[in-house]
């Protein structure tokens, strides 16, 4: 018979994915898995978030609240037992991950079953969400982890994904701060690593050292409130990447150049990877394009360079054939001419085309490319008659910056 404890716990497990999936992309986080090896049944991980080269393997720890309160000296040896249990976990899904059984698949939130490949994957960390109403204090012991991991409760996973707003950043994240050399800080204190990271962002060099202050989130969500997305009126011209992540999960593979899971997978990657805050921006003016040829027809395009890459947006009021052939020519242009002015080869370029008012509802075209072109002379110049010269300065494109910054 299940006890109200193991109910308990497993209904905190399927919540703390549920919010990993709903705030992020659920194509990224996956559900635990049952093998079969060495005549035992092992479960890979409570969830898991896969998203590109990154891994990070979750172990979910809880004590259902209607057990009541313990003493201090009860609470240290729950956590400091379950923490290493959790520890031991994700070891063990580390080790079957890198070794596993012939054919291992994973299923993701949306439902979609990815083959698993442990070559694709590079940087793996652990984390271990704790669900306790007693974390006062307490600080963590991770030194037993194969890789690196961090221990964080329960409410701040729900802040890192609320804050975050998408799985590549609460992995990167998560990367971040398994390696970042911190000492070990007690559990309360992530918010405030969370706003002084935010703070670091913002107002210092890129990789340089940043001390943690106590209270330092506090200060900043009074002080500073625009370091954290969500909190502006204009944080929700974001949304319009989410329903392009969404619109590729329905995507015609007509009209884009899907060839299999790998490819949708790649583009969806591509648009979660674009920072939350710069999605704003870059949302704003896919707005803008959209309502201008709502009124006056044609087609309209906008240029923006992201984290991820390139990204050629365009607005076109025509048939939907004629707009994914416009689409497909210009993002080659676009593509080799920003290679051939900074000489950067291993440029990803995405290409989106939609109807005048992107929604849920509406199509979504995609072309995603990586490769480099070896234009003739001839060919180089009928491009550049027919879509005109690469912009050297755009709203959001800063090609100067962004090609010395690679």
């Amino acid at each position: 018979m299940v006890n109200v404890s193991e109910e308990y716990g497993v209904w905190i497990e399927d919540r703390m994915r549920d919010i990993a999936a709903r705030a992020g992309v659920p194509d990224f986080v996956f559900k635990p898995v049952l093998i079969d090896k060495g005549g035992a049944r092992r479960e890979v991980g409570d969830a898991l978030l896969w998203i590109g080269h990154q891994l990070v393997v979750v172990s979910i720890k809880s004590r259902d609240p209607k057990v009541g309160n313990d003493s201090p000296q009860r609470r240290d040896a729950w956590l400091g037992k379950n923490i290493a249990k959790a520890i031991s976990q994700i070891n063990g899904t580390v080790r079957t991950l890198k070794s596993p059984p012939p054919g291992l698949v994973l299923q993701s939130e949306r439902g979609v079953y990815i083959p698993w490949d442990p070559k694709l994957v590079d940087e793996i960390s652990g984390a271990v969400v704790v669900d306790h109403n007693d974390l006062w204090e307490y600080v963590p012991d991770t030194t037993s982890s194969h890789v690196p991991s961090v221990v964080i409760a329960a409410e701040d996973w729900n802040l890192l994904h609320s804050r975050f707003a998408s799985t590549a950043s609460v992995v990167g994240y998560l990367g971040w701060r398994t390696r970042s050399g911190l000492p070990a800080l007690p559990l309360e204190a992530e918010r405030d690593i969370i706003a002084s990271s935010h703070i670091a962002e913002a107002d210092l060099p890129p990789n340089t050292p940043f001390e943690i202050r106590p209270g330092a989130w506090d200060r900043a969500w009074k002080d500073r409130p625009e370091l954290f997305f969500g909190t502006q009126p204009d944080d929700r011209f974001a949304r319009v990447i989410d329903a392009m992540i969404a619109g590729a999960a329905e995507t015609d593979p007509l009209y884009s150049n899907f060839s299999g899971p790998a490819d949708y997978l790649d583009v969806i990657e591509f648009l979660d990877r674009i920072p939350p805050l710069d999605r704003v921006g870059l949302g704003k003016g896919i707005i803008r394009k959209c309502e201008s040829v709502g009124r006056e027809g044609g087609f309209d395009a906008l240029l923006s360079i992201r984290a991820p890459g390139l990204v050629v947006f365009l607005a076109d009021s025509s048939d939907r054939s004629q707009r994914i052939r416009l689409l497909q020519g210009l993002t080659a242009a676009r593509h080799s001419q920003l290679i051939e002015a900074t000489g950067i080869t291993k440029l990803t370029t995405l290409g989106i085309a939609t109807e005048p008012s992107p929604s849920p509802g509406r199509s979504h075209d995609f072309f995603l490319l990586r490769a480099a072109f070896d234009f003739s002379e001839e060919e180089r110049r009928h491009r550049d008659e027919l879509f005109g010269p690469l912009p050297s300065e755009a709203p959001g494109f800063a090609l100067s910056r962004w090609a010395s910054s690679n």
